[in-house]
This record gives structure tokens, sequence and C-alpha cells, in this order.
């Protein structure tokens, strides 16, 4: 693979994760082009956002963007029925802000801390070749990651 500055990047796998970003997939359900009601679709929301309020709501699928909206729609919403043919299950992300000086000791390590090191002691058990680790600690000693643990393991 290159980027779009002309570096070259090999791997034994390419994961490709993006989701369906391109096409919308509208519901197949009969009688939707009957329903004189608002509907909406995550992938054309209205720039300004849409009030629930008091209003029986009912979701289609879930999605990653499903599985997102559905708690926000249940603030609001009066009723709240979510149809689903295949569950899903999800972590919370953890977001959260940064503090800008652990922010600014990362991208100083980035190069450092993001370059995978092979080591004996790893060994994957399937294949008993070394495992790829990334490395877990700045040119300071502190490590690379907020737990300490190796990053990308």
């Amino acid at each position: 693979m290159s980027t779009d500055r002309g570096h070259e990047l090999s791997a034994r796998y390419c994961v490709m994760a993006v989701g369906c970003l391109s096409v919308p997939k509208f519901p197949e359900v009969p009688g939707l082009d009957e329903f004189t009601g608002p509907w909406y679709h995550t992938a054309r929301w209205p720039e300004g956002g849409v009030d629930f309020t008091g209003q029986r709501v009912g979701v289609i699928g879930t999605g990653s963007s499903g599985i997102q909206a559905i708690p926000f729609l249940a603030e609001q919403a009066r009723e709240l029925t979510v149809f689903q043919r295949t569950p899903n299950y999800s972590l919370a992300a953890f977001n959260r802000p940064l503090d800008p000086a652990r922010v600014a000791e990362v991208k100083a390590n980035y190069r450092r801390c993001a370059t995978p090191t092979a080591t004996p002691s790893s060994a994957s058990r399937s294949s008993g070749q070394p495992s790829r680790r990334w490395r877990s600690a700045t040119t300071s000693g502190a490590p690379c990651t907020r737990s300490g643990g190796t990053a990308g393991t």
C-alpha cells in the first residue's frame, strides 16, 4: 500500500474496518414509502438536529449508528421501540478530554512509542515465532500508554 504522501507500507493483513461510508443503506420495509410521518436516516441527519420530545419513536437496526443514537433518543422520546434483526455488542470508547501535558509527551515520543519490536519472550503459542509488541516507555522512562501496559497488543 502507499499513502497520499508517497510512503510505502506492507502488512500481512489489512483490515478495512471503515464501514459503508459512501452509500447509505435504507431499510427495506414494506410500506415505508406510504408512511406519512417524518422519518430520518443517520447518514442523512438534519443539520439542526431533531427534537423527539414526547414522540413515539421507532428505530430500525442496531448497527453502530443505531446503538449510538438509541440512548439519546430514549432520553427524549415518550416511547421508543427498537426493531432489531441481529444483536450487536459494543463497549464504551471512554473518550475523555486529554491533559495537554500528556498529549505533548506522547507526541514528543510518538515515533519511539509506535515502533514495533519483536521480543523472544513473547513467542506466539500457535507459530512459535516472536510476536510483535509495541514499545511501552518514553525516553524519560514514562509509559507510552496511560496504564503503562503495551499499546497495540
